[in-house]
């Protein structure tokens, strides 16, 4: 590549994306298979094409996405997909979860990183810069059923790594609910909402040992308390709502409010001993 050769297209490629280093990066990444001068002129056709939809998106975020669409256009229909899964993070992620939560294999991390679409940090997690996320989630989103079926996984695992938090928190179970607080959260908030009871049973017990060890029981009061406002009294339910009611005495203890507390375990203890004499 020779950058002299090239003094044109570049400059006009600074001067469309504004300076913007993440338009920079994803220019220079799509330059290295296709002409810099096609890359400048793709960028200011999708700028103009943005223009009517977008007007009050700021002109930087306008030609970021610009180059989005262009980058997005040069990847295989796999890797489209692929990208818009990993978007369902809400922070960055290990290769153990873009495999269970995406279906993304390594190669096609690289192949998205070599794209500027993801970045490979020196611990070897990957993250996406939040503005490609948000576009990659509306690519999502234009399939529901792939979008669900993301959020479903996305559910499982991070559940299942608060489950095991509360069997047997080892450090690296420890490294990595502590490494992920907001997929962690975005998972249990999902299941809840979306009535994934046996997500919710398995790991309330680890949901309140974390916010135990983080210092910060009145989170997970919170958390444990929207997932209460999810459940129906039916009967089949009773014994997760107590178990749930149960883990907030517990964390309402441990933040010094010591009258709610008494009535949540109250109320617990109602539901169990109501459930232990139906047995």
């Amino acid at each position: 590549f020779d950058p002299a050769a090239n003094s044109a297209a570049i400059a006009r490629i600074c001067r469309l994306v504004q300076g913007s280093p993440l338009a920079l990066e994803m220019a220079a990444a799509a330059c290295r298979d296709t002409p810099c001068a096609a890359v400048a002129q793709a960028i200011d056709e999708n700028l103009d094409a943005l223009q009517s939809p977008l007007r009050n998106v700021p002109e930087r975020q306008r030609s970021v996405q610009a180059v989005f669409t262009w980058s997005w256009q040069l990847l295989a229909e796999t890797a489209r997909a692929a990208y818009a899964r990993l978007a369902i993070f809400q922070g960055s992620f290990s290769l153990a979860a873009a495999r269970e939560v995406a279906a993304v294999d390594g190669k096609t991390l690289q192949q998205l990183a070599e794209h500027s679409l993801l970045k490979r940090r020196k611990d070897g997690r990957y993250e996406i810069h939040v503005l490609l996320r948000q576009y990659a989630r509306q690519r999502l989103a234009q399939n529901p059923v792939q979008a669900n079926r993301a959020a479903f996984r996305h559910a499982v695992w991070f559940t299942g790594l608060l489950a095991e938090y509360g069997r047997n928190p080892r450090q690296e179970t420890r490294t990595a609910v502590a490494a992920n607080p907001g997929d962690v959260t975005a998972a249990w908030q999902w299941a809840a909402g979306q009535g994934q009871w046996p997500l919710l049973a398995q790991s309330g017990r680890g949901l309140t040992a974390w916010f135990l060890d983080a210092g910060s029981p009145g989170e997970g009061v919170i958390l444990l308390e929207e997932a209460l406002a999810h459940l129906e009294t039916a009967q089949p339910l009773a014994e997760l709502r107590g178990q749930l009611l149960a883990h907030k005495a517990h964390l309402l203890a441990r933040s010094a409010r010591n009258e709610a507390a008494r009535h949540a375990a109250q109320q617990a203890l109602t539901i169990l001993h109501v459930r232990a004499g139906l047995r």
